[in-house]
């Protein structure tokens, strides 16, 4: 009996192009798909910032206090409605946003109620 034939270098020539191709089509996928991934990522940050910011806005005009006091008392509220770290996950990060700008509105009417100054938001 004698052995199988083996393709030789030469045989596999014509398909070494399109392996090549394809592996460097798939690199390339999955950059994309990386880069996409981190695109999101930047966008939730970039929202989470923009609610943050007008909540603070808003807290500070109602309250008469500094911007830095209006974060300093957000903060404290999300830590004590949800502790632990945002990064345990989405859904939980959102729901925190969500619980900060339901309260700031809350604490913004209360301020306005009392008759203190402008108005809450941007």
């Amino acid at each position: 009996m004698s052995d199988p034939p083996y393709p030789s270098s030469r045989d596999l020539r014509p398909a070494q192009t399109p392996a090549d191709a394809t592996a460097s089509s798939l690199a390339a996928r999955r950059q994309l798909t990386e880069k996409d991934q981190v695109l999101g990522q930047l966008q939730t940050a970039l929202d989470s910032r923009l609610i943050i910011e007008q909540a603070k806005g808003g807290l500070s005009a109602r309250l008469g206090i500094s911007l830095d006091e209006a974060f300093q008392r957000l903060r404290a509220h999300a830590r004590a409605r949800a502790p632990g770290s945002a990064a345990g996950g989405g859904q939980r990060a959102t729901r925190r946003r969500r619980s900060v700008a339901v309260w700031a509105s809350a604490a913004c009417s209360r301020a306005k109620g009392a008759g203190r100054g402008a108005r809450c938001g941007p």
